[in-house]
């Protein structure tokens, strides 16, 4: 299925970078989701990839921000840049 193809990925490029993981795949609404399972495994920390985007989003917010504001714990955002 596309979740264990998702996990496979991610695992892949975690492992090259030298890395360890331990990720967990979740369904429903993205702030529910991560903020219910941070608190489920009581995380010191989540990490939030986000691109920079301007006009609608900007106005109306994104899920990085969604979890900003309702983690328990503390996120960190990473930006990634839409520009080659």
């Amino acid at each position: 299925a596309i979740k264990d193809r998702a996990q496979q990925a991610l695992e892949r490029q975690v492992l090259q970078a030298g890395g360890t993981l331990d990720s967990h795949i979740c369904d429903g609404p993205v702030k529910t989701a991560v903020c219910d399972y941070a608190n489920k495994i009581a995380a010191d920390l989540i990490l939030v990839g986000k691109h920079r985007h301007q006009g609608v989003e900007k106005l109306l917010g994104s899920r990085a921000n969604a979890i900003l504001h309702a983690a328990q714990c503390d996120v960190l955002v990473h930006y990634f840049s839409t520009q080659p």
